[in-house]
């Protein structure tokens, strides 16, 4: 149960980020989603600094994403030293019309 007294967190997000979703959103005119790296950001506070988009398969109200993509790019990342750990984001959008 949360405290009343406890602020909630702030969700900050980079300009980076920010273009990535928007010309990710620009793609398709209905849903779509993708993983976003995310870091703590003050107290409590959060950061996300990147999007990552995969191949995915999209309906009216929903998205499944190319699991062997997502396998490819963790290989890749990690061979690239890159840390996966900061993958704790699943965003979506919902299409024309309708906020994220």
């Amino acid at each position: 149960m949360n405290d009343p007294q406890m602020p909630l967190p702030v969700i900050y997000i980079t300009s980076k980020a920010l273009s990535k979703l928007q010309a990710f959103i620009g793609l398709v005119p209905g849903e779509i989603s993708g993983l976003g790296e995310v870091e703590k950001y003050g107290e409590g506070d959060f950061l996300v600094t990147d999007l990552v988009l995969f191949k995915q398969d999209c309906g009216p109200g929903e998205t499944e994403l190319d699991m062997d993509k997502v396998t490819d790019f963790q290989s890749t990342a990690m061979d690239k030293g890159r840390d996966l750990g900061k993958i704790k984001l699943w965003w979506h959008c919902h299409g024309e019309g309708f906020p994220c």
